[in-house]
């Protein structure tokens, strides 16, 4: 149950992270986004995913401050996709 909870704001999070990179966005959300994804990779460290999704909420923790190309937005939030998708497999 937990696994399909976590995949679903990973999928939220994705489409989240695609509108920042398009300037559509609260700051307060994309911080606690960015936030959540860095405790919720922190906490399942034992994986490369875990990695990623560190990474990726870094990223976008950056994004808040200055402009990243909208690739990297994209890279990100087609990780969290598929990685949100993967888990109700």
């Amino acid at each position: 149950m937990i696994i399909f909870l976590l995949g679903s704001l990973d999928i939220i999070f994705a489409i989240s992270s695609i509108l920042m990179g398009y300037g559509i966005y609260s700051h307060t959300m994309m911080l606690v986004v960015s936030l959540f994804l860095i405790a919720k990779g922190i906490i399942f460290i034992k994986s490369w995913a875990s990695i990623l999704e560190v990474l990726s909420g870094l990223a976008l923790l950056i994004a808040l401050s200055y402009g990243l190309p909208l690739a990297v937005f994209w890279i990100v939030g087609i990780y969290l996709l598929q990685k949100g998708i993967f888990s109700f497999l």
